[in-house]
């Protein structure tokens, strides 16, 4: 394992290496489907095989080699970075290389070096007109464990999310943000959908190294606008070192 309890740690270091057996068959397939792609296009372009039969070719090793590199995009992600400076805490004992860890398992905390909490939330074009940074806002998370926090609205992104990474804002995993899956493996909203991040008022001393789900209340131009809210590895409360 990368780190241990009393880790010193900075943004982007690589704190946990987690593997799927199911995505490692799909990219062997992958690498095996692209390699026979390939030897057939090369067949097809040295004999007397017609135009069509080249481009049909053409395109299977395209279709081959997209899906791959959604597979090695989607292995990517099970590389887990600190999201922010701090101290690991926490890791269980039980936590070794090859144990099995489901997905609710906690790997840890990350004690940030200051900077408060923040939290992202997705918000339709139908509702974002009615946010405005400086907002008030309340996160509720799912976690019973955590009590609600206020806030204000920090930052709206300019431009709608095209790819969902966070894998737990998915329709399909309870998130609720219907998407359809590109060419590449990529999770695509089937609709518009714009990040909102907030500013946190919370004291929490650490975060845990897990998903956190929640939704986030918007108090603004006189009305309340509830959406779902989430981010990256910290969870859904993320404390930041200099933003």
């Amino acid at each position: 394992m990368p780190v241990q309890n009393g880790s010193r740690v900075k943004q982007g270091d690589l704190l946990f290496v987690l593997e799927s057996l199911d995505l490692e068959a799909e990219l062997e397939r992958g690498r095996a489907d692209t390699s026979s792609a390939g030897h057939e296009l090369a067949r097809v372009m040295s004999s007397q095989e017609t135009s069509g039969d080249r481009l049909v070719a053409a395109e299977s090793l395209a279709r081959s080699q997209a899906a791959l590199k959604g597979g090695e995009s989607r292995q990517q992600r099970l590389h887990v970075l600190a999201p922010f400076a701090g101290t690991l805490s926490d890791i269980p004992p039980a936590i070794r290389p090859g144990l099995w860890v489901g997905d609710k398992q906690s790997l840890g905390l990350l004690v940030g070096d200051g900077g408060g909490i923040v939290a992202d939330a997705w918000v339709t074009e139908e509702y974002l007109r009615f946010i405005h940074p400086g907002d008030a806002a309340r996160f509720y998370p799912e976690d019973p464990t955590l009590s609600p926090q206020n806030g204000i609205v920090e930052h709206i992104d300019a431009v709608d999310t095209r790819v969902l990474a966070e894998s737990y804002l998915l329709a399909s995993h309870g998130g609720g943000i219907p998407v359809r899956m590109d060419g590449e493996g990529n999770a695509v909203p089937e609709y518009a959908v714009y990040r909102v991040r907030l500013r946190l008022e919370s004291g929490l001393g650490a975060v845990p190294l897990r998903v956190v789900r929640g939704k986030a209340r918007f108090n603004g131009d006189s009305r309340s606008v509830v959406v779902r809210a989430g981010s990256f590895v910290a969870g859904s409360l993320r404390r930041e070192s200099g933003f």
